[in-house]
């Protein structure tokens, strides 16, 4: 929760790659999203949906791109 009114939190990727078995599973990914948005991830089976939310979890290391 941001108690911080004036400036709402929010999630940031920048340029963000993740390869698996030298398959780019997701390819310099900018998005930011911000807090009381609704963001909704759309793809078909393998795309990247999973790894993208492990991703902003902190469950899985990105291979280059920086998040906050």
């Amino acid at each position: 929760m941001n108690l911080n009114t004036n400036h709402p939190a929010e999630i940031r990727l920048c340029g963000v790659t993740k390869i698996y078995d030298n398959i780019e599973v997701i390819q310099k990914l900018d998005m930011k999203i911000i807090e009381g948005s609704l963001t909704v991830i759309l793809g078909p089976s393998g795309s990247g949906k999973t790894t993208f939310l492990n991703i902003i979890a902190g469950l899985e290391n990105i291979d280059s791109g920086k998040t906050s």
